[in-house]
């Protein structure tokens, strides 16, 4: 699996967004890339950041909205995120990320850490093309290729994963 991020990261242009990159290796696959021009590498677990000049910064908690802010006249090209380190944040960074990317998202994991249907689940509804890719050790790679979706079809969906959500932890509090 690292060898096809390795392939994914090679064949990448222009802004560059990551949680969860952390594997030396793949760091130095993005520097090395001449056709990236920004990059920015975060990680929630870990609290590091890269950036251009390829150093590595102590962060304090990373706030989703506040790089939404700071970016919002250039999107990024495309985003991968590594699953175990945003399954806590899943959600937002669904909804987010369809603010974020020009281009496409990747996400890559274990399906240990979270359920690739979820992911799959949730970008789908947005009618975006998708493509899976399965490995023998419960590996797997999501390519989510982005189109331009309507502001209201995306505040629809996350007030229903609000509700669902709201329902599910409901439920779970009277069961226990």
């Amino acid at each position: 699996m690292i060898n096809e991020i390795k392939n994914i990261i090679k064949n990448l242009n222009g802004r560059i967004l990551t949680f969860g990159l952390v594997e030396k290796e793949l760091i130095d696959e993005i520097v090395k890339n001449r056709q990236i021009e920004d990059f920015l590498i975060l990680s929630f677990t870990k609290q590091i950041q890269y950036n251009n000049t390829s150093e590595c910064l102590e962060t304090g908690k990373i706030k989703i909205n506040k790089i939404k802010r700071k970016n919002k006249k250039k999107k990024f090209d495309h985003i991968i995120f590594e699953v175990s380190d945003i399954k806590d944040n899943i959600n937002k960074i669904i909804y987010e990320s369809l603010s974020l990317a020009k281009k496409k998202i990747y996400f890559y994991g274990n399906s240990k850490d979270y359920s690739f249907t979820k992911i799959v689940k949730r970008y789908k509804r947005y009618g975006l093309k998708i493509k899976l890719q399965k490995y023998q050790n419960k590996d797997f790679v999501i390519e989510i290729e982005m189109k331009k979706i309507n502001f209201f079809v995306k505040q629809y969906y996350r007030m229903t994963d609000f509700f669902v959500s709201l329902y599910e932890a409901v439920a779970q509090a009277l069961t226990s």
